[in-house]
């Protein structure tokens, strides 16, 4: 049967969501995050919809798949653990709206054990109607922002907002009121909640495949959710949750490189790889059932991308792992190194960086990056590579390359540029890497230069970049200064302040000459790969290709 959406939006009150959530009706998988909204947001939600404001729609997925994890809490407030009989429904989208309202509309049971001075994470979440505010902006506020004292002194000022769904306690409350203005207030804002209603699009008996696709694309909005946090929902047990997991290994395994922000997608990618499965499809269903087998993958990916890192860290300087010209380049190494120790392939592997960066393997198809992959692995297991792609590795001159820091082949430069620091001041170059990453390598706004053109960018300490320039322009920077930066006598005899145009197209083929000669011939040779192809400057096969965006 095929999998369909519901064909109309079911309108219902908000008030039976809530009654839903609170009795296990409706449950929160773990491939959500249950809270992120600070304040602010929950705040102008709340003025959403006591002004009647559409508020979108709410997504559930109906299935009768009965191993999802889900949350047993909605922030700080105790959900039902135990699933009911029949269909089970998860809440797809609309986690962060209908968190805001549990708390603050239907969580009894941690109102009741409130204590203002010591739960100060369960103080953010008691909200309460100012019935005195003049302008509708004002009127929701928490407790932490009532002056002290303001309720025990004027207790009818304050509608707590979870007396709004309890009747009873809401007629004592308006019993007490005696201003006509408040009780006004209070009508209009019990009303406003109660009778609010939302529409409802279910997602009946789909696929994990199509699930995951859709929770993605809804929540491309700016939430990071992705198919690893599907996976957390279908392989979650008391001894396994894969994001907590997540967490502690990027601390103990990634952090000491700087490495702990790595995307997640890369994380997600390593672990289908080490499960035998395609990195290029969504497949959680396949996926979930292999890592339930052998939940200890993780601990094993984390450890093959520590080495990684390290790696990274040691031969290029990179402690931020944006800084590596393709993503995909860190998953070929990672799984390659897969129960391995770095130290015994750092000099295979940094060779295959260069070539792979410069030919820029990785701009191509899926199945291109997937024999570079192969190609790789097959090195660090026979210490032999050999190129399976049909046409040799291209490089091309970077002389008329327009691009910014993202393509692959200007970070390229900015390392080949780290190798000449080295070569005469050890560890100079990865030193300036490590410590300002991308920063220390700018472009310099020069007369009669084009944006991008990569003759104008210099390795140098941010601090001293402005310095740098004048000492270029006014023709003062020592013959060792212009050896470090691969200035000929040629480049540096064209230096004209009132149009750099010549110096640096001069500059751009010295430092592809330097490229060329230093390092990609030397790394191609060594891994026996010949002849490569040099690209010039209108060579119509050397059209630019990004090395940050689609990579993977």
């Amino acid at each position: 049967m095929r999998d369909t959406f519901s064909a109309d939006p079911t309108v219902v009150f908000l008030t039976s969501v809530l009654d839903d959530i609170a009795q296990g009706r409706i449950r929160i998988p773990r491939f959500q995050r249950p809270l992120v909204w600070r304040w602010p947001q929950r705040k102008e939600f709340f003025e959403s919809i006591f002004a009647g404001l559409p508020i979108g729609a709410l997504m559930i997925w109906a299935t009768p798949n009965r191993e999802i994890g889900c949350y047993d809490q909605l922030g700080p407030h105790p959900l039902p653990t135990t699933p009911i009989l029949g269909e089970g429904r998860y809440l797809m989208d609309g986690v962060q709206r209908i968190s805001t309202l549990y708390g603050a509309l239907r969580a009894t049971q941690s109102w009741s054990g409130f204590d203002e001075e010591r739960d100060v994470e369960l103080r953010d979440f008691v909200v309460y109607a100012d019935l005195d505010a003049e302008a509708d902006v004002d009127c929701f506020v928490r407790s932490v922002d009532i002056p002290q004292g303001g309720l025990k002194s004027d207790p009818s000022r304050y509608l707590p907002l979870n007396m709004i769904l309890q009747s009873r306690e809401l007629l004592r409350f308006q019993r007490d009121l005696v201003d006509e203005r408040r009780i006004d207030r209070a009508d209009e804002v019990a009303s406003a909640f109660r009778q609010y209603k939302v529409p409802i699009i279910t997602l009946n008996s789909a696929s994990l495949e199509v699930v995951t696709k859709s929770f993605e694309r809804i929540n491309s909005r700016g939430a990071d959710m992705s198919e690893l946090h599907m996976l957390n929902a279908l392989t979650y047990s008391p001894t396994f949750d894969l994001l907590k997991r997540d967490q502690e290994l990027r601390k103990e395994l990634l952090a000491p490189y700087g490495w702990q922000g790595l995307d997640s997608d890369i994380v997600l990618r390593c672990l289908k790889l080490n499960l035998g499965a395609d990195i290029y499809k969504t497949n959680p269903d396949e996926v979930s059932k292999r890592l339930r087998q052998d939940p200890l993958v993780l601990d094993r990916t984390f450890e093959c991308l520590g080495q990684t890192a390290k790696f990274f860290r040691a031969t290029f300087g990179i402690t931020n792992p944006t800084l590596v010209p393709y993503r995909i380049q860190i998953i070929a190494i990672a799984t390659a190194l897969l129960q391995r120790n770095v130290e015994d392939y750092t000099e295979r592997l940094q060779d295959w960086v260069w070539i792979s960066a410069y030919s820029e393997l990785f701009g191509g198809t899926g199945r291109q990056s997937e024999n570079a992959i192969a190609d790789l692995r097959a090195f660090v297991n026979t210490g032999f590579f050999e190129w399976s792609l049909r046409e040799p590795p291209a490089v091309r001159s970077i002389a008329e390359v327009k691009s910014d820091f993202r393509a692959a082949r200007v970070k390229a430069l900015m390392f080949a540029l780290a190798a000449r620091a080295n070569e005469l001041s050890p560890s100079a170059g990865d030193d300036l890497i490590a410590t300002f990453g991308g920063e220390a390598f700018p472009f310099l706004s020069l007369m009669g230069v084009e944006r991008g053109s990569q003759g104008a960018r210099f390795l140098v300490e941010p601090g001293y970049t402005s310095e740098f320039k004048l000492q270029l322009l006014e023709r003062r920077l020592d013959p060792a200064t212009r050896q470090r930066h691969l200035i000929s006598d040629e480049a540096w005899a064209l230096v004209n302040p009132d149009n750099m145009g010549e110096f640096t197209r001069c500059r751009a083929n010295d430092l592809f000459a330097y490229e060329r000669n230093a390092i990609v011939e030397p790394a191609a040779q060594r891994l026996g790969i010949g002849p490569l192809r040099i690209l010039r400057a209108n060579d119509p096969e050397g059209e630019q290709r990004d090395g940050d965006a689609g990579d993977i």
